[in-house]
């Protein structure tokens, strides 16, 4: 009788699994990343089959299966439990280090609890809603590619030991807004997590840094999550379309996930659109309205949902997020599309007159975990290829400083600190001036 239970207990399990992968791959991503699935099928399907097997099987077999499996599992969640623990133990020892430094306490709050506090004294206060937010969303009339403009915008991250906060100007970008009025600026920048001046703030982020040191107009339409598509994008809409805009130079920053967030992007019929038609936009500059509204709906939806520790707990979050580490040199497979987008980038340059520029900003486990860089050559041969200048940050900081952790929070994995944002911009700088 047990056995029976066990076995149809597991079956059911099994088959809910493999319909949930059909639904994440086939439904709610419409089959545009399937091969990414690929092992959630192979894992399931597995499952199904043994347990279709355990109907069969001698009580004696079963028995031995079940406490195998059962020592397995326990197994796994207790070393779930120990990378726990050492997480936590982690981020006590950041704020252990923060509060040397500082005599200030870590901010341990989330980033809705600051939202709700900032509101009751600042209206005119949001939280950082990136692109990437909308991939998956249906039936939407615009794909934004900023943020709410002109509020007082909380970023989602503390590795410094407090959250970002800045005031985002007429496109929801994280510029002064007067930088807008100028007819012609000297750096244009596009990129992801680290042009937005991820864990920093201003004037500590990129863009400042160099508005500062080369005394130039200064604009940079990243965000948190870009990819190679969106960053196109928002090359096309907020420069190419801008006719009251002319800039000297572009300045496109890379990062060693930007190829993951090209497939994701690529799932997007909207986004495709900017690599099938040169002319296509959406005219974003005169929709802000619309980006704010959709902004402000995304934020009451993420208000509502909560980090929640049990389920990650289950989902074995720590235990596959270090499984997916990269070990080992591996060969990039760089989609088609990504070569498309560097060309045409370059194509706005030479119609704006502007020089181009790649800048390879290097993965910090390259210098925390002492793990092998697997993009650098591929990226390097593919950008020189096009005859674009290609910048490899990593390499020249590791020429001139021994100890390169120090450009990270507490030495430790993240985005630049504040010394590392500067130290990173004055070689921009000095190479592109």
């Amino acid at each position: 009788m047990i056995k029976k239970i066990l076995s149809t207990t597991s079956l059911l399990i099994s088959l809910l699994l493999f319909f949930y992968v059909i639904y994440r791959s086939e439904i709610y991503w419409d089959g545009n990343i399937r091969e990414k699935y690929l092992y959630h099928y192979i894992f399931t399907i597995s499952l199904i089959f043994i347990s279709l097997t355990f109907f069969v099987l001698s009580k004696k077999v079963f028995d031995y299966i079940t406490i195998f499996f059962l020592s397995t599992v326990v197994s796994i969640y207790s070393f779930e439990t120990l990378l726990n623990y050492k997480k936590q133990k982690l981020q006590e020892k950041k704020h252990n280090l923060y509060f040397d430094k500082t005599a200030q306490k870590y901010d341990t709050r989330n980033i809705f609890e600051i939202y709700a506090e900032k509101k009751k004294t600042d209206k005119n206060t949001a939280v950082k809603v990136s692109p990437l937010n909308y991939i998956n969303q249906k039936n939407l009339n615009i794909f934004p590619l900023s943020g709410i403009s002109n509020v007082n915008t909380i970023n989602n991250n503390n590795e410094n030991g407090y959250y970002m906060i800045y005031k985002s100007d007429r496109y929801g970008f994280n510029n002064p807004d007067s930088e807008w009025d100028n007819k012609e600026i000297e750096f244009f920048i596009v990129g992801d997590s680290f042009v937005h001046g991820m864990a920093v703030n201003r004037p500590n982020d990129i863009s400042s840094v160099l508005r500062e040191i080369s005394g130039k107009n200064v604009i940079n339409v990243g965000y948190s999550g870009n990819g190679p598509l969106i960053e196109y994008a928002s090359l096309k809409e907020y420069l190419y379309f801008n006719k009251n805009l002319r800039a000297k130079k572009i300045l496109w920053i890379y990062y060693d996930n930007d190829i993951d967030g090209l497939t994701y992007e690529l799932s997007s019929k909207r986004l495709r659109n900017y690599l099938k038609d040169d002319e296509y936009s959406q005219n974003l500059l005169k929709k802000q309205n619309q980006i704010d509204e959709l902004a402000r709906s995304q934020i009451e939806i993420e208000k509502n949902k909560r980090f929640n520790k049990f389920k990650n707990f289950i989902k074995l979050y720590e235990l596959r997020k270090l499984l997916f580490i990269p070990k080992i040199e591996v060969k990039l497979n760089i989609p088609k599309e990504f070569e498309k987008i560097l060309i045409k980038s370059k194509q706005i340059a030479e119609e704006n007159n502007a020089e181009f520029f790649f800048i390879h900003i290097p993965n910090p486990n390259i210098y925390i975990e002492n793990l092998k860089q697997n993009s650098h050559v591929e990226i390097k041969k593919l950008v020189t290829g096009l005859n674009i200048d290609y910048i490899d940050i990593g390499s020249i900081l590791s020429e001139k400083y021994k100890d390169l952790k120090q450009f990270y929070p507490f030495k430790m994995y993240g985005h630049y600190n504040v010394n590392g944002y500067r130290k990173v911009t004055e070689e921009i700088y000095r190479i592109v001036k």
